[in-house]
């Protein structure tokens, strides 16, 4: 309890934002370019880089419910949760790094390398984000500094989104062959690691753990997690917001993962790609504050339906462009 009478400054918000510089960008550059390298640089097929981002969500539904148990029963002199931001921020730098890798060898070598990759980068992803995700909670129980926290944290993430639009191709492009991809993953592998000392030192968990059971009784709580995890399909409000959240990033990894062969190789236009693409984040950082507005005004529900409305507009605008389509034409499309 000690840590949620700790007063809340800016400095400490800002030193919480500073962790979703990871969680918005790396997977941002991970959507948009990852199959791109692996099917243009490695030479693997569109389905072998398909299954590999799919074995990584698979892992992922595995990995970060034990993840949190763990962070719940973890007891140590600095908390739970921030001990993973220093145990993770060496891991972030080189599992981050080894998915741009340009390797040499045979195909099935290449295929399991990059299988093995992508699920230790998901575990390290797993290994700061989890606890992340449940700090500002731990640092205070004031909803009106929740929500500030929340807002700076955004800001960092959407400006991680927009930094991983802009400047990772340019970067690839400047290098030849498949050296840039490295060089690039490289460089974010940093960017995404260091903040993690700036939220470890500018943050605080309550300290409080989860009672310590005998061994027996641990594995058993243990095993019961996951069969619990049954039981919130009988919630239909849940299974509701389930279909529209596993809807709605189904949909925009599926745009994001496609994007660079719709402008590349069918509109043939590979040299506007990094501006639309940084078009499409600076127009979602500028109209946040309006959709929140919005819905304050008129509530989440039609603010939702509205939203699908703008989201199925640009993409019926993008099924009309070709390699003729003015430019204008094609930020109108980016920009719904």
């Amino acid at each position: 309890m000690q840590g949620k009478t700790k007063q809340v400054r800016l400095r400490n918000m800002v030193a919480y934002g500073f962790g979703d510089l990871f969680g918005g960008g790396s997977f941002f550059i991970i959507g948009t370019l990852f199959m791109v390298f692996l099917t243009d640089v490695v030479g693997l097929s569109p389905v072998e880089a398909g299954t590999i981002v799919a074995l990584g969500k698979l892992w992922d539904a595995l990995l970060d419910p034990t993840i949190g148990y763990i962070s719940d029963h973890l007891q140590t002199k600095k908390g739970r949760r921030r001990v993973f931001f220093l145990f993770g921020i060496i891991p972030v730098a080189i599992t981050f790094s080894m998915l741009w890798i340009p390797i040499e060898g045979s195909h099935m070598f290449k295929y399991t390398y990059f299988i093995l990759a992508y699920l230790l980068f998901n575990t390290a992803f797993g290994m700061v984000m989890v606890p992340y995700n449940t700090l500002a909670a731990e640092m205070t129980t004031d909803y009106s500094i929740r929500s500030k926290m929340t807002g700076i944290r955004m800001v960092f993430s959407q400006g991680a989104s927009f930094l991983s639009a802009f400047f990772p191709k340019r970067i690839i492009d400047a290098f030849p062959g498949g050296q840039g991809y490295l060089i690039m993953g490289i460089i974010f592998g940093l960017l995404f690691a260091l903040p993690w000392i700036f939220v470890y030192k500018g943050t605080w968990d309550s300290g409080e753990v989860v009672e310590r059971k005998k061994k027996n009784r641990f594995w058993l709580e243990f095993k019961q997690l996951f069969i619990s995890f049954g039981s919130a399909f009988k919630n239909k409000s849940f299974n509701v917001y389930l279909a529209m959240y596993l809807a709605s990033y189904i949909a925009m990894d599926v745009f994001n993962a496609l994007f660079f062969y719709f402008i590349a190789y069918y509109m043939l236009r590979e040299a506007i790609y990094a501006d639309t693409l940084s078009f499409v984040q600076i127009t979602q950082v500028l109209f946040i504050p309006l959709v929140t507005y919005i819905a304050i005004k008129l509530g989440n529900k039609l603010t939702y339906n509205f939203s699908m409305v703008i989201w199925g507009t640009g993409i019926i605008l993008f099924s009309f462009l070709t390699k003729d389509s003015s430019l204008v034409l094609i930020y109108l499309a980016a920009f719904f």
